[in-house]
């Protein structure tokens, strides 16, 4: 993918060359358990660094946030959200559905997603994404929550952010 590529569903997609999204995708009026918030978080790591740079994620009872780039995986090809989100969502449903010996679908079809413009507005949405679980009441502080992921220390501009 080069340049802005821009879809619609009932959402808008927009997906530009290099960017950093914060994307959310939601259950079919699912709950998920912690053996499957592990099993999501297994998945949304499977291909970190290889096809995607994952920057945080928070596995919440019925809905996933993330900030990620989509990485260039041959001169000139990057990979592109959608497959990545479609990756995530697929994968995780199949191997949700083997552990509980059942099927059908488990997400929505639509994800939201956005670009993300600059330092402010990815300082923003992480703290967002940091402090769900308090807002939803699920732990009183956000290190008590076990499926939010930052899987390295980053830096972003030269600040750490980790």
């Amino acid at each position: 993918m080069n340049g802005l590529t821009i879809r619609r569903r009932y959402l808008p997609h927009w997906e530009l060359t290099g960017s950093i999204y914060f994307a959310t995708f939601r259950t079919k009026n699912y709950l998920f358990s912690d053996a499957e918030k592990s099993i999501i978080q297994e998945v949304l790591l499977s291909k970190n660094q290889i096809e995607y740079r994952l920057f945080i994620a928070c596995i919440m009872p019925d809905h996933v946030h993330v900030i990620t780039q989509p990485l260039e995986v041959s001169p000139g090809n990057w990979q592109s959200l959608l497959k990545i989100v479609k990756y995530w969502k697929g994968v995780s449903s199949l191997k949700i559905n083997q552990y509980n010996h059942r099927s059908g679908s488990i997400w929505l079809n639509e994800t939201f997603d956005r670009i993300i413009r600059n330092q402010g507005e990815f300082d923003e949405v992480w703290t967002y994404i940091l402090m769900n679980p308090v807002k939803q009441r699920l732990v009183s502080e956000i290190d008590e929550y076990p499926f939010t992921i930052v899987p390295e220390s980053i830096s972003i501009g030269g600040q750490a952010l980790a």
